[in-house]
């Protein structure tokens, strides 16, 4: 008896060891995916954006993405960028911008980051800038939600400001943003948009990522819960996410960076698996990298989803940047590492150094025809045709080139050499709210 006992114990054992042998092998090549998708976007980024700028584009986000990667980066590419940063800020007199304070969230994220001082850029304090709330709101929901997110990023004091109408405390973003709710107080309260009354992908899910730290309050917890529930029913069977009608990778972006906020897991969380027309089962990392671009970087939409003419089928700059740092965010979540905007061990995880791989050519093979308008970010809805991103975001535009000129409308225009081929690319100074321009 002890015998058939032992032998059906060793069968057990056999037959899990050999389940969980390859649960190891498929997880080891889905981080060797990981890991080849993040040294090949980061390559293109470091070729294409030698010289980020304060910018949404070609800017911030970059240096963020590749700070938060662990991926070596050399010292001058971040001194650099600093440098630059200072000078735009004391040239500006600290005032980035009067009506985007997303302006300051944004580059307060970026030198966290690459553990700068925030509080002394130039002389000039960044946080200072976001305790007036007044400020912070006018562009709406997504300038509290960030101004949040960049406070939490280094764990900040919000400094006291006499001057403001209503000054800024964490508690009173957490208001705002929960007061901001769709149907907030009905049975059909969930989720947030910029405008209207239906929940947005994009809006919700960077609500989630400000709100992720204060899930012990009550009304945060159940709030975060109403949008996860609705966000579960509106993920596409792709495992992707629709934002005004067009499937994108920034929206499944924005949704991995927050589930990993949030300390969910993407691979196994059934609310977030999907299955697909043929029967597979789909997560949002699949969602996300139906966009990948061979060679590294992502395009915003797939074909027939752009709204004509072939706009943003290509590398997109704006869907490379989020893409990267929802492949950090991910990366940093599977390896038991700090959130993506827990910036706090900045100082212990900046990779420096010189990185051989960084300094590879990337492959142009997507780039080549999509020269024009890849970052247009046109799309048809039901309204009409709309603008979703403003901006001409080729990931080709080196924006960090000094070579700008402003046209008679106030836009942007940067001029690069990449690949030998002269490129250019405008920022409409227009884009103070858009669906995917909204930090």
């Amino acid at each position: 008896m002890f015998k058939k006992v032992c032998a059906i114990f060793l069968s057990f054992v056999i037959a899990f060891g050999f389940t969980f042998s390859s649960s190891l092998e498929s997880y080891a090549y889905s981080r060797q995916k990981l890991n080849k998708s993040m040294q090949e976007t980061a390559a293109l980024m470091y070729k294409t954006i030698p010289k980020p700028v304060v910018a949404s584009i070609g800017g911030e986000w970059t240096v963020l993405s590749l700070a938060r990667s662990g991926i070596k980066v050399p010292k001058k590419y971040y001194e650099d960028y600093y440098k630059r940063v200072e000078k735009t800020v004391k040239d500006a007199k600290g005032i980035l911008h009067r009506m985007k304070f997303t302006e300051y969230s944004r580059v307060i994220l970026a030198l966290t980051a690459i553990n700068k001082d925030v509080t002394d850029v130039g002389g000039y304090n960044l946080l200072s800038y976001l305790s007036d709330f007044d400020n912070v709101k006018k562009q709406g929901i997504n300038g509290p939600i960030f101004a949040l997110i960049a406070f939490d990023a280094g764990n900040y004091d919000i400094p006291i400001d006499k001057k403001a109408s209503v000054q800024t405390t964490r508690q009173g973003i957490i208001d705002f943003i929960l007061d901001k709710e769709i149907h907030k107080g009905t049975s059909k309260a969930g989720g947030w948009a910029l405008s209207g009354t239906d929940p947005d992908p994009d809006i919700t899910f960077m609500a989630i990522q400000s709100l992720a730290n204060y899930r012990d309050q009550k009304e945060v917890k159940e709030a975060v819960d109403r949008a996860l529930k609705i966000m579960s029913k509106k993920q596409l069977s792709t495992g992707g996410y629709n934002s005004w009608g067009t499937e994108n990778c920034e929206s499944t972006a924005q949704a991995i960076v927050a589930l990993t906020a949030l300390g969910i897991d993407i691979d196994t969380d059934s609310r977030f698996i999907k299955t697909d027309k043929k029967g597979n089962k789909k997560t949002l990392m699949d969602g996300m990298m139906q966009f990948y671009c061979k060679g590294g970087g992502f395009a915003h939409v797939n074909e027939g989803y752009d709204g004509g003419g072939g706009s943003g089928t290509g590398l997109n700059a704006m869907a490379t940047d989020q893409g990267m740092y929802a492949l950090d965010a991910y990366y940093r979540y599977i390896n038991g590492k700090n959130k993506l905007y827990n910036m706090t061990d900045a100082s212990q995880t900046l990779a420096i150094g010189n990185n051989p791989d960084l300094e590879k050519k990337p492959n142009n093979d997507n780039n080549d025809n999509n020269n024009g308008n890849n970052g247009n970010n046109n799309q048809n809805t039901n309204q009409g045709n709309r603008n979703n991103g403003n901006t001409n975001s080729n990931i080709n535009g080196n924006t960090g080139n000094k070579n700008v000129k402003t046209d008679n409308q106030g836009n942007k225009k940067y001029t690069s050499n990449v690949g030998g081929k002269k490129v250019t690319t405008t920022e409409n100074k227009s884009a103070t709210i858009s669906i995917k321009t909204i930090y």
